[in-house]
Formats: structure tokens, C-alpha cells, sequence
């Protein structure tokens, strides 16, 4: 049993999530129009922060995900200051996978500033933001984008039921 469901989230309502602190536990995946093009293409932005030992995995798991719903794509990664090595491996990953876009903050804002920055860096007409520590799945990007097409909303997002750790 899946631990997300999405839910439609109607267009006008998309500012109340940034008026609370716990949009931040949820996945929200997003959908801008482009007039210039009817391509659709995707935008996977995770934040980097003490990710070095899940960074490849996580990509990978992205990679999969985006292939399987046959859309051009990209990975937009956002180093917060991160004091490991996440920065490092993901500059080898994008070496691999020119697909990955790099934005290298000056030092750790904290989630939500970066989680913007990765909005800003993003070119796709669907976003999806996803933590990197793989507390959420990326195979969840399919679900979400079945209720964004069946319901037409714009952005919907998904509450978790359980998390996989607990919170210290």
C-alpha cells in the first residue's frame, strides 16, 4: 500500500500551501503553460543537504521514473551549503547524465530558500519536488501525474500517512 496519496489541489488555493510550515513534509508537484510550445517536459528539483550517501541512488531512481512517463526531462539539484561530499557527487553524476542542472548555493539558506532557488533554475511545464534522502519515492512522480491529468488541476500534492523514520 502506497505511503502517498495525491490529492487535486485547485489553482486558486496554490499560495495557502506556502502560508504553512508543513508544505515542506509534502511532495508537491506543479504544472506551468507554456503558450510557445505543446512539448511537455519534466522538472525534478531535489535539494541537496548531507545527501552524499544517497545522492545516487535518488538520481537513479529519478531517472527511472522520468523515462517511464516518456518525457523529455531534466534534474535540478540544489546544494544548501551541504558540509559533505553531495555537492562532489553530484558534479560526477552530471558528468554521466547531462540531464542533471547544478545550482551551487554560497552557503546553507535552509529548505525552503533553496527549494525557490530550484524553482527558479526549473524549465519544464511540470515541476515535481522531492527531498533527495528518499524519505518519498520518485516513482510516486507516475501517481501524481495521473491525478494532475484526470482531475486538469494545477498543482497537487500529496500528504504522507507514515513516515518511513522517525522525527528526533
Amino acid at each position: 500500500k502506497s505511503l502517498m496519496e495525491p490529492i487535486a489541489f485547485v489553482p486558486s488555493l496554490f499560495p495557502r500551501i506556502f502560508e504553512h510550515s508543513w508544505w515542506v513534509l509534502w511532495i508537491v508537484a506543479r504544472i506551468i503553460e507554456r503558450k510557445m510550445s505543446n512539448k511537455k517536459t519534466l522538472s525534478i528539483v531535489a535539494t541537496l543537504y548531507k545527501s552524499d550517501s544517497v545522492i545516487e541512488e535518488f538520481v537513479s531512481k529519478a531517472i527511472t521514473a522520468a523515462e517511464k512517463l516518456a518525457l523529455s526531462y531534466e534534474i535540478v539539484l540544489v546544494n544548501d551549503g551541504s558540509p559533505d561530499t553531495s555537492l562532489e557527487k553530484a558534479l560526477k553524476l552530471q558528468k554521466k547524465e547531462p540531464s542533471i542542472v547544478i545550482v551551487d548555493l554560497a552557503r546553507n539558506f535552509g529548505h525552503h530558500p533553496a527549494i525557490l532557488a530550484g524553482l527558479g533554475e526549473a524549465k519544464g511545464d511540470f515541476i515535481f519536488l522531492i527531498d533527495s534522502d528518499l524519505e518519498e519515492d520518485p516513482a510516486w512522480i507516475s501517481q501524481f501525474t495521473r491525478k494532475m491529468r484526470a482531475t486538469k488541476a494545477d498543482v497537487v500534492f500529496g500528504q504522507q500517512k507514515r513516515r518511513k523514520v522517525g522525527i528526533s
